[in-house]
């Protein structure tokens, strides 16, 4: 099952450089993605490969090397919405607002209270990065603000590790809440 074209071609691009970096390995699930098992993801959950010393999304490095330089302002969209896919037939080029409209039609917006143009705004402008979602207002978030308070009272009477369980979060966010790293608003 490994043996595909696509595993021949991503094995001989890791294997054309100066220097020989590690086989990628993978596993194909149902859908056909080729999720990465050789390659550490970073906390956005891509697989990241390190190549003159300068660290890359190993999806934009296949796309680059398949299809050449990614034009400025544009991103790698995985069609599966997989981040750890790796199948080139998986990648496609697109705007920031091609990613934002590719989102809300897959219904993975998970962001409350933010109208599309807002959310393209955000993801479009210069500042990419800057104003960012934060507490309720981000579609990820686990703990509301009654919780955040909550935790921030009850610091002194139990252990981070207790909050931790009780809150069905981390001791490290318990620490980030409390000195206030995290939800500095509440």
């Amino acid at each position: 099952m490994q043996t595909t074209k696509e595993f021949t071609l991503i094995k001989s691009l890791y294997n054309s450089g100066k220097k020989q970096t590690r086989p990628v390995t993978y596993t194909v699930t149902a859908a056909g993605c080729f999720e990465c098992t050789s390659h550490k993801p970073g906390s956005s959950g891509y697989p990241r490969i390190t190549l003159g010393g300068k660290s890359y999304r190993m999806s934009r490095f296949i796309w680059e090397r398949i299809n050449g330089p990614i034009p400025t302002g544009f991103y790698i969209c995985h069609t599966c919405d997989n981040p750890r896919c790796i199948n080139p037939k998986h990648l496609f080029l697109g705007t920031p607002t091609d990613n934002v409209n590719d989102m809300y039609k897959k219904n993975r917006a998970g962001i409350q209270g933010k109208s599309r143009a807002d959310i393209i705004e955000r993801i479009a402008s210069p500042q990419r990065g800057k104003p960012r979602l934060r507490g309720e207002a981000c579609g990820r978030h686990k703990l509301t603000a009654c919780d955040v308070v909550a935790i921030r009272e009850l610091v002194g009477s139990a252990t981070y590790v207790e909050l931790a369980k009780r809150f069905h979060t981390t001791p490290s966010n318990i620490v980030f809440i409390v000195k206030r790293r995290t939800w500095k608003d509440v």
